[in-house]
């Protein structure tokens, strides 16, 4: 301020310009707006707020799908079994065994699933001998596929042949003691036979695997009043 009013008074600045450099330093002071150019006021970028719980879900589902596409079929059949025993649902329950018999039928051999597929066709038809010869050749093939036993055992059952019937469904459940619809052929020839308990039995052992069988339910829960029946 001392150097403006030395050049103001040696006549190197004009009266006007000090005026006007003191004012703006005087209104500057005292907060007032002055006619000078004012910055852009600086608007923080809005960040979107995530929310935890979701991310982490969609994380965990993520590590789920890359798990079930990595997973073997017994580890799939492991988890499908899990699924089964929990659900209360019936039509969800019977997706998830669909699945299940979905895996079943996969042999691995495209010549041993085309002969599945002829036995089907033979048995709708209702010509169970030549059903039962195309399972032949499937067992002469791949004698480890619990499958084609249980296939082969209802096909004996519907021919009235309960001893050949049931030598196959113990050899299916040899392979897959958790095949639940061979247990239930089990308990069928068994109450057939009037083994009664060793029916409720089986069907006991399937309703532990899949517990949303209403039909095998009632059976079981018939058997049960009968053999409560003769005991008293």
């Amino acid at each position: 301020m001392l150097g403006l009013f030395q050049r103001f008074k040696n006549g190197s600045f004009s009266v006007t310009v000090y005026a006007a450099r003191i004012s703006i330093v005087l209104c500057a002071f005292a907060g007032a707006t002055v006619a000078v150019a004012q910055p852009k006021t600086l608007t923080a970028p809005i960040i979107p707020v995530l929310d935890t719980r979701q991310e982490q879900t969609r994380l965990e589902q993520e590590k789920q799908s890359e798990a079930r596409a990595n997973e073997t079929s017994e580890q799939r059949l492991e988890r499908l079994f899990l699924q089964l025993r929990k659900t209360s649902n019936e039509a969800a329950a019977k997706r998830v065994a669909g699945q299940i018999q979905t895996i079943w039928n996969r042999s691995g051999s495209a010549t041993v699933d085309l002969l599945m597929q002829w036995s089907n066709g033979a048995m709708l038809e209702k010509k169970y001998d030549v059903a039962i010869d195309f399972l032949d050749e499937v067992l002469a093939l791949k004698p480890d596929y619990a499958e084609v036993w249980s296939r082969r055992a209802m096909l004996h059952m519907m021919k009235e042949q309960p001893n050949r019937a049931l030598y196959d469904i113990h050899k299916a459940l040899e392979l897959e003691p958790r095949h639940f619809s061979s247990l239930i052929i089990l308990g069928t020839l068994m109450e057939g036979r009037g083994l009664k308990e060793r029916a409720m039995q089986a069907y006991g052992q399937a309703l532990e695997l899949y517990p949303m069988m209403r039909d095998i339910q009632s059976s079981y829960v018939r058997l049960a009043d009968e053999l409560s029946d003769i005991r008293t």
